[in-house]
């Protein structure tokens, strides 16, 4: 019995690790590589024009943030660094800082993801993990020395532009910016494929251990 219980567990855990997976929670649009783009919104576009870029997003469920995947414009991004802000909404506008975190411009330019749209590529910034609870919420990508993001056609789009002058405070209903949340593991309630499989090799295993340990009777006649 003692070992029939540890196949069990056995079979169990690898069960559990097989059906992990990263997954991601929250996507923008339903193709973040060849949706029409409109254009490049600044966010920044140089020290002179300070604009910021928002655009806001809605879980459904609690969800930690490991990782976000978005779109950069490859003829405007300079300087040192990127920004990645996370904010409470307060209406259709960003409402108080929730996180900040800074990715390295060489990190950005030496693993971007190529893409079909021409001067488009993505980038995906590992941020440590966010956990969030339900609701809606904004993310802002900045840098204050040059950095344009691609726009693209949504109905129903939450792209917000703020900024002191020209284009400043500009709230726009039918584009978006193209980015993805993501965890780094989740765990599926149906089982895979792949677990069916180590379910059946393990229940064969305990049935035939169970055989192995079966007493035998010796019948003795007088």
């Amino acid at each position: 019995m003692r070992i029939q219980f540890k196949l069990m567990v056995a079979v169990g855990a690898m069960t559990l690790a097989s059906s992990a997976s990263a997954a991601s929670i929250y996507q923008s649009l339903p193709d973040l590589t060849v949706s029409p783009i409109v254009r490049g919104y600044c966010s920044s576009c140089n020290s002179f024009l300070p604009f910021r870029l928002y655009d806001q997003f809605t879980l459904n469920t609690p969800g930690t943030i490991d990782s976000v995947t978005f779109a950069v414009d490859r003829q405007t991004i300079a300087g040192s660094s990127l920004n990645i802000g996370f904010f409470t909404a307060n209406g259709m506008r960003p409402g108080a800082s929730l996180a900040s975190y800074d990715v390295n411009f060489a990190d950005i330019m030496a693993t971007q993801q190529a893409t079909a749209l021409e001067n488009v590529f993505l980038y995906t910034a590992q941020i440590g993990g966010l956990a969030l609870e339900t609701g809606t919420f904004d993310i802002s990508f900045y840098n204050p020395n040059g950095l344009s993001i691609p726009a693209y056609q949504k109905t129903g789009g939450t792209l917000y532009q703020s900024g002191n002058f020209f284009q400043g405070d500009s709230f726009y209903a039918d584009r978006a910016m193209a980015f993805s949340l993501d965890t780094a593991s989740v765990s599926s309630a149906v089982p895979e494929p792949a677990s069916w499989a180590l379910m059946i090799l393990g229940m064969s295993a305990v049935g035939f251990v169970m055989r192995r340990q079966r007493v035998s009777t010796t019948v003795k006649f007088a």
